[in-house]
């Protein structure tokens, strides 16, 4: 058996750096997990926080713990992102207060709480913080919603779905050290499908009834045999015994034909593995084909068309997701 890298935690603490460097620095440390805040008002002397994250190509998982602070994030702070991120943050001790135009919510132990990186904000931690945060860039999740979705975010209190969420990114807090690479993009890949789940039932343009239930059930069929490079409309529809008319009328109110959604669904996979040691004996063609992608130079226009390089100079390079055009 070869060797298989496994992941391990960018940690940082504030026990490290001078108290008079200590706003500045965490403000860095936020700016690195969260995206762009600002810390305004310059933590006390007895101020202590720190930090474990991990890299999950192009989402990440951090653990946070800190002392009572706060932080704002401005229009200015929007306008240097790439892209939206989503955060799903679960809280296993201690309380903070969010704030984002006139709504106002407070989270503690057992919340889960979502959040977008493209409105303004406010955050005071009122007590001292034990929190998991996933951050993944925001359009994949957007691409599973009904077209017109107005994103309702908010803080789930416990109960249904957000507890099975909130188990789930508690054990990666606990698991992720150490777990190989296969492992850590499945369970990310987990953790993200729960929560377009939850986002689904959370908007104001969802889907109902039968047709949500099919559109499921449909998606789940494709990724299981993404890697059929003769997958075609046809055989799903007859696997899951519809017709292709109604394959599409399906997809319709996402606002993606099916056949887009199974070449983004492809490339996305194509991106994790590329970034995965464990596949890096395999050629870039290999990857390709593992994913559905017949012809090389197909894979490679269709990679470079959706994020800006080539999937042999993202391999090289290792560009994050975030700075890979979508």
């Amino acid at each position: 058996m070869g060797w298989v890298q496994t992941l391990k935690a960018n940690g940082w603490s504030s026990d490290t750096v001078p108290v008079s460097e200590r706003t500045d620095v965490w403000e860095h440390q936020l700016c690195a997990s969260y995206r762009d805040w600002e810390v305004e008002r310059r933590v006390p002397a007895e101020f202590s926080a720190s930090m474990r994250r991990y890299d999950l190509a192009g989402a990440s998982l951090i653990e946070c713990v800190c002392s009572p602070c706060s932080g704002v994030r401005r229009s200015h702070h929007l306008r240097r992102d790439d892209e939206p991120y989503l955060g799903v943050q679960i809280v296993l001790s201690g309380r903070e207060r969010f704030r984002s135009g006139e709504e106002t919510a407070t989270v503690s132990a057992g919340d889960v709480m979502i959040w977008t990186s493209d409105r303004e904000m406010e955050f005071e931690v009122t007590q001292r913080l034990h929190k998991i945060t996933l951050m993944a860039p925001l359009e994949p999740l957007r691409a599973r919603l009904p077209r017109g979705t107005k994103l309702q975010g908010g803080v789930l209190h416990g109960g249904g779905l957000g507890t099975v969420l909130f188990s789930h990114l508690e054990v990666l807090g606990r698991e992720l050290e150490g777990m190989d690479q296969t492992g850590a993009m499945a369970a990310k890949r987990a953790a993200l499908e729960l929560t377009a789940t939850l986002l689904s039932d959370r908007t104001e343009a969802r889907a109902t009834g039968q047709s949500e239930q099919y559109l499921r059930m449909i998606q789940s069929y494709i990724l299981e045999h993404l890697h059929e490079e003769e997958l075609s409309l046809s055989d799903v529809a007859e696997a899951n015994r519809i017709s292709v008319r109604y394959l599409h009328m399906l997809f319709a109110p996402t606002g993606n034909s099916a056949s887009s959604w199974i070449q983004t669904q492809r490339l996305e996979r194509c991106r994790d593995m590329l970034r995965d040691p464990n596949y890096g004996d395999c050629s870039v063609s290999e990857v390709g084909w593992r994913c559905g992608f017949k012809d090389a130079s197909q894979f490679s226009r269709a990679f470079k068309q959706r994020y800006g390089v080539s999937p042999s100079v993202y391999r090289a390079t290792g560009i994050p997701s975030c700075f890979v055009r979508r």
